[in-house]
Parts: C-alpha cells; sequence; structure tokens
C-alpha cells in the first residue's frame, strides 16, 4: 500500500499502453500525442520507440 504525506489526499495515476494495433499495423504514441508507425510487429513498434527516445534525448 503506498504511503502518502501528511495532509495529502490520495490520487490514482493512471499508465496507459503507448502501443495501439491497428489495420494490423503496429504504432507507438509519444508525449507530444502523435502516433508513429505503422510497424509490423509490436516489438519493431518497440525498437522504432526506442529509437525515437533515443533521438529526443539528443535533441
Amino acid at each position: 500500500m503506498a504511503r502518502h504525506r501528511q495532509g495529502e489526499e490520495p490520487s490514482n495515476h493512471f499508465r496507459s499502453d503507448r502501443f495501439l494495433l491497428r489495420d494490423g499495423s503496429w504504432y507507438f504514441h509519444t508525449r507530444e500525442n502523435t502516433w508513429q508507425g505503422p510497424f509490423s510487429t509490436k516489438r519493431d513498434a518497440g525498437q522504432g520507440l526506442a529509437r525515437y527516445l533515443r533521438g529526443v534525448s539528443a535533441a
């Protein structure tokens, strides 16, 4: 069970899946609210996400 600081109300945090399968193709969602893809497999989309994050952190 999570602990909260005195006087703080507990809050719910939701984590959504970054990946979407649509019409047989995989996409990943970015914090910039864009969908990147299409990719043939979810694994390929995961690799695309890793490349994307490396590019963002290098910028």
